[in-house]
C-alpha cells in the first residue's frame, strides 16, 4: 500500500497527541508509522523533491489540527491536545476530514486566508479550473502562508536579546550595513536603540533600529513610537526602523506617518515574509523549473 494523502493522518495524528500529557513534534512520526502499519518500503517512499513523504503527511495533518485549535503547541516542538480536540475526539467518529474541521473558526480563518491569496487575481476561481502552473503557484502560496504562521510563533519562542540578534541578520541580509556595518547596542542605557546600521564607511549617514519582542496581544502604542523617535532626535537623527513580534495600534501607525516619511515599523508578520525573501531561519527545499517549448530553436 502505498502513503495516502495527508486527510488520512488527521485522525491518527490526533488520536496519538491524545494518548500523551505532551509529546515532541518529531515523535509524531515514528508514532504514526507504528500505528498505521507502514511497512518499510512505504517508510522510505520520498517525494520528488526528496523529502520523506511520510513525514511530510503528517506534518501536514499537524498543521491543520493546530489551525483548528485541536492541538497546541507549549514549549519548543512538544504538542498537546486541547480541550475541543479532546471533545471533537469523543464526539467525531470515523476518518477526519477537512470539511469536518470547518466547525472551527481557527480552521476557518486559516482556509479564508489561503483562499484569499490562491484566487486573489479571481475570485471565482476553482482548483479544477486553472492551469498547472497556476495550481503550482497556489501550492506555493500555501505553504508560504504556513511558513509565515509557523515563523512568527518562532520569534516569540525566543529571548527578547535573540529577537534583537535577528533583527541585524535580516537588516543585514535585506541589503543594509554592508558598506558601514551593523552595532548591536541593546541593553541597558540603550535609551531605546538596539541596533545602528551605518550606511556609509564613515557613519555618516545612519539607519536606528529597535526591536521590541512582544505577545501578538500586546500591540505597540503610540506612546512607544514617541519614545522611539525622540530616541531619534536626541541622535540627531532622521532614519529609524521599529519591528515587534507583534503588531501596532492604528494611533502608532498614524503617529509614525505624521512625524516622518523615514521612520518604518514592521510587524511579526512583515518581519516573517523578510525572512522568506532574504532566506533567514529558513532554507529552500528545491527550486522548480517549469520547461516550456522553445519555438524558436525548431524554426528552420
Amino acid at each position: 500500500m502505498a502513503i495516502p494523502g495527508f486527510k488520512s493522518f488527521l485522525r491518527p495524528t490526533l488520536e496519538i497527541v491524545c494518548s500523551f500529557k505532551e509529546v515532541h513534534r518529531s515523535k509524531i512520526i515514528e508514532l504514526v508509522s507504528k500505528k498505521m502499519h507502514f511497512n518499510e518500503a512505504e517508510l522510505n517512499e520520498r517525494l520528488e523533491s526528496g523529502k520523506n513523504r511520510l513525514q511530510n503527511r503528517v506534518d501536514w495533518a499537524i498543521t491543520y489540527l493546530k489551525k483548528s485549535g485541536l492541538i497546541q503547541f507549549h514549549q519548543k516542538g512538544l504538542v498537546v491536545i486541547s480541550k475541543d480536540g479532546q471533545k471533537f475526539l469523543k464526539e467525531h467518529n470515523g476518518t477526519i476530514s477537512p470539511k469536518d474541521l470547518e466547525k472551527f473558526s481557527g480552521y476557518c480563518e486559516f482556509r479564508a486566508k489561503k483562499n484569499q491569496s490562491n484566487t486573489e487575481d479571481n475570485p471565482n476561481v476553482q482548483i479544477d479550473e486553472v492551469d498547472p502552473e497556476e495550481k503550482i503557484n497556489m501550492g506555493y502560496q500555501e505553504i508560504k502562508n504556513n511558513v509565515i504562521s509557523e515563523l512568527r510563533e518562532k520569534l516569540f519562542e525566543i529571548s527578547p536579546l535573540k529577537f534583537e540578534e535577528l533583527v541585524l541578520d535580516l537588516i543585514k541580509a535585506i541589503g543594509y550595513g554592508k558598506t558601514g556595518g551593523i552595532q548591536h547596542t541593546g541593553g541597558s542605557g540603550d535609551f531605546g536603540i538596539d541596533g545602528i546600521v551605518d550606511l556609509d564607511r564613515l557613519g555618516l549617514d545612519k539607519i536606528y533600529l529597535q526591536a521590541k519582542r512582544y505577545k501578538s496581544d500586546n500591540k505597540i502604542s503610540s506612546a512607544e513610537i514617541q519614545k522611539f523617535f525622540g530616541a531619534l532626535k536626541g541622535r540627531q537623527a532622521s532614519k529609524g526602523i521599529f519591528l515587534t513580534t507583534s503588531s501596532y495600534h492604528n494611533s502608532a501607525k498614524e503617529y509614525a506617518k505624521s512625524v516622518s516619511d523615514t521612520l518604518v515599523l514592521l510587524d511579526g508578520n512583515d518581519i516573517a515574509k523578510l525572512m522568506i525573501e532574504a532566506e533567514v531561519g529558513i532554507s529552500i527545499k528545491r527550486k522548480i523549473g517549469i520547461p516550456i517549448i522553445d519555438n524558436d530553436y525548431f524554426e528552420e
